[in-house]
C-alpha cells in the first residue's frame, strides 16, 4: 500500500492526497470472499491512505465489493466438470506419481502420515514453509535445507506441469480477465484482492512460454494504462516490480510499452464472457 502510494499519489499524481469515497469513479476495490485476502485488502489499503489521508466518517470509508462463491471468477470453480477433469488425468501422469512418492516419503518421515493422492500438496508445502520463515518460526522437525530446496523445486515443476496450463489457466481467470481489461477503459484505480492462483493464470495468458514459479507474499501483478494525446492507450505490464513481458506482442517503439488494443488482441483467445460461455467450457471433454 505504501509503495502504491508513492508511485501513483506522490509521484505520478494519479490519485488525490486525501480519499474522498464520495468521488466513486475514484477508486474500486474487490476481494475474494475469505478472511485473508479481506485482511490483505484491509492492509494494503491503510497504507495507499493511512487514516490522516482520508476524509472523516464515512466519506473516508472504502467499500470493499465481495462476490458470493458461486460468482466468483479470480480462481478455478470446483463446479467445473472440466477443471476437476484436468486434476484427475494429470494424478495419473508418470511425472506426477514420481512428484507424489517423493512428497509421501518426505511427509511421512516429518509427520508419521501418509498424504492421500491429490494434486496441489506442493503448493500448500511452499505456502506453509514459505509462513513459517517469513514470521521467523522454527521448522518441522526432521525438515532439512535440502528438503525445503526439494519443496520449492517440486512445487515448480507442478506449476508449469499443471496449474500454469494454458486450458487451465483460462478456465480459471478468463472471465477475471475480460473484467481487468473492461476496467482498463474506465476506472482511474482498481485493485483486486486476490490468490497466488490468481497470479499464476494471468501470468501465464499473458505469457505462455515463461517459466513460473511460485509467487511470494504480497506479490502483485499491475496494470499501467497511458493515454497520448491522440488519445490511444498503451499498457505497462509490472510483476512484483519489475517489467513483464508479454508473448507475441512487439511493444510500441516510442513508448515501451503495449498498445491496449493489441493486448486485448493477445487476450481475446482466452477469455470467457459470461457464465453461459463458462458453462459449456466447463462441459468440454
Amino acid at each position: 500500500g505504501q509503495l502504491l502510494r508513492q508511485r501513483y499519489v506522490k509521484e505520478a499524481s494519479l490519485l488525490p492526497e486525501i480519499f474522498d469515497a464520495r468521488d466513486a469513479s475514484l477508486i474500486y476495490v474487490r476481494s475474494s470472499n475469505y478472511e485473508r485476502t479481506i485482511e490483505s485488502c484491509q492492509a494494503l489499503l491503510t497504507g495507499l491512505y493511512p487514516l490522516d489521508s482520508r476524509r472523516p466518517g464515512d466519506e473516508g470509508m472504502f467499500r470493499i465489493n465481495i462476490r458470493k462463491l458461486h460468482d466468483e471468477n479470480m480462481y478455478w470453480s470446483e463446479r467445473c466438470a472440466r477443471v476437476r477433469q484436468m486434476f484427475e488425468e494429470h494424478a495419473k501422469t508418470p511425472e506426477y506419481k514420481e512428484s507424489f512418492s517423493r512428497l509421501s516419503a518426505l511427509v511421512q518421515r516429518i509427520k508419521g502420515e501418509t498424504p492421500t493422492m491429490e494434486t496441489g500438496f506442493w503448493f500448500n508445502l511452499v505456502s506453509t514453509v514459505d509462513s513459517l520463515k517469513a514470521h521467523g518460526l522454527p521448522m518441522p522437525e526432521n525438515l532439512t535445507l535440502q528438503d525445503v530446496r526439494d519443496i520449492h523445486e517440486y512445487n515448480k515443476r507442478e506449476i508449469n506441469m499443471h496449474v500454469a496450463r494454458p486450458e487451465l489457466a483460462r478456465l480459471s481467470v478468463g472471465m477475471f480477465a475480460a473484467e481487468v481489461l473492461e476496467n482498463m477503459k474506465g476506472a482511474r484505480f482498481a485493485y483486486y484482492s486476490a490468490h497466488d492462483h490468481t497470479i499464476l493464470p494471468m501470468l501465464r495468458l499473458l505469457n505462455k512460454d515463461v517459466e513460473l514459479d511460485h509467487p511470494t507474499f504480497a506479490s502483485h501483478l499491475i496494470f499501467e494504462v497511458f493515454v497520448d494525446r491522440s488519445m490511444k492507450r498503451y499498457v505497462r505490464v509490472l510483476y512484483n516490480g519489475r517489467d513483464f513481458t508479454l508473448s507475441g506482442i512487439e511493444r510500441d517503439a516510442r513508448t515501451g510499452c503495449y498498445s491496449l488494443e493489441k493486448v486485448e488482441q493477445h487476450l481475446n483467445p482466452s477469455l470467457i464472457l459470461d457464465y453461459n460461455q463458462y458453462d459449456e467450457l466447463c462441459k468440454r471433454k
